[in-house]
């Protein structure tokens, strides 16, 4: 997925008025529905935005992905306070890192001399306020109708969180095995029961297959965060004259404990995925752990089966 972002007109907004207002319609029947048909709400949504729209300092961001619309963000700038007015994001494209990749487009884009950041939140959107307190806001009172929570805290604290948040996914190369050694001393921290350690002769090997042509098929990615691997994902491509063709195998997945359950094994799954449809590989087959964790992550994947039943053969 390509994201780019750009600013709406204000001239010719017009234009992008329905589909901007198409995504929030259908999100907020998801959360606190109206009542009212899509053309109502929309003509009493469209007489607020137009004139409101037009203040100097508040604008729409279209989020587009790959060329399509993906969601938008409106904000104001109102003496030192950053004001998040609405951010609505198509379902679809939720959980991608859209929302951290907008943050970083427009840390440059704020004004010197804002301090502060404030959203408001509607009660019932509880993944709105978790994300908001995620976010280092803190909840300060509610708007003048009840409906919704007012958040508030500093800038600079919600670029800083976001830089810890951020997610980057790297190839693994030979000048990454420090940052890969570190990742695996702290999963055995956490956990004891991997079965091998991390010594000098485990680190001589991994050094050797980067010099080895046997592991040219391999791909490996690392998920970084705050500068550190947090996860690992291990492929090697398998050619086979059965039937003349080459497939993937899956051979490690593993995020820290702390990373878990929060869309960082998927990232790699995807990654992974994208680098092998780029070699021309259109199956990936893996072993799945017996935990129920492993076998949780696993059934969520993407056009997957759970099929077959694996088999380790000791050749000595």
């Amino acid at each position: 997925m390509t994201f780019d972002f750009e600013f709406v007109e204000k001239n010719s907004m017009e234009k992008i008025l329905p589909e901007l207002f198409r995504i929030l319609y259908g999100n907020m029947n998801l959360i606190a529905p109206t009542g009212g048909t899509f053309k109502e709400d929309f003509a009493v949504w469209r007489e607020y935005i137009t004139p409101a729209i037009q203040g100097e300092r508040r604008q729409i961001v279209m989020m587009l992905c790959d060329g399509e619309l993906a969601g938008y963000f409106q904000y104001d700038i109102c003496n030192d306070v950053f004001m998040m007015e609405e951010i609505q994001i198509k379902p679809e494209y939720q959980g991608t890192g859209l929302f951290r990749k907008l943050y970083r487009w427009l840390e440059d884009k704020i004004p010197e001399g804002v301090t502060y950041v404030e959203a408001y939140s509607n009660k019932n959107n509880l993944k709105s306020q978790g994300i908001l307190e995620k976010l280092g806001l803190e909840r300060i009172g509610e708007n003048n109708s009840g409906s919704s929570y007012h958040y508030r805290g500093k800038c600079r604290e919600l670029w800083d969180c976001l830089d810890k948040m951020a997610l980057i996914i790297e190839r693994y190369t030979k000048d990454k095995i420090q940052d890969v050694l570190d990742f695996e001393r702290r999963l055995r921290e956490e956990e004891s029961d991997w079965g091998w350690e991390i010594d000098d002769a485990y680190t001589r090997q991994v050094e050797g297959s980067f010099e080895d042509r046997a592991f040219d098929g391999s791909i490996s990615l690392l998920a970084y965060s705050g500068g550190r691997v947090v996860g690992r994902i291990d492929s090697a491509i398998i050619a086979s004259r059965f039937d003349g063709s080459k497939k993937a195998y899956l051979d490690w997945i593993c995020v820290l404990k702390n990373y878990r359950h929060k869309g960082v094994a998927q990232k790699l799954m995807d990654a992974l995925r994208r680098a092998l449809k780029d070699e021309g590989i259109d199956t990936l087959i893996g072993l799945t752990a017996a935990n129920g964790e492993a076998q949780s992550f696993y059934k969520s994947v993407p056009n997957s089966i759970m099929r077959d039943t694996g088999i380790w053969i000791d050749i000595s």
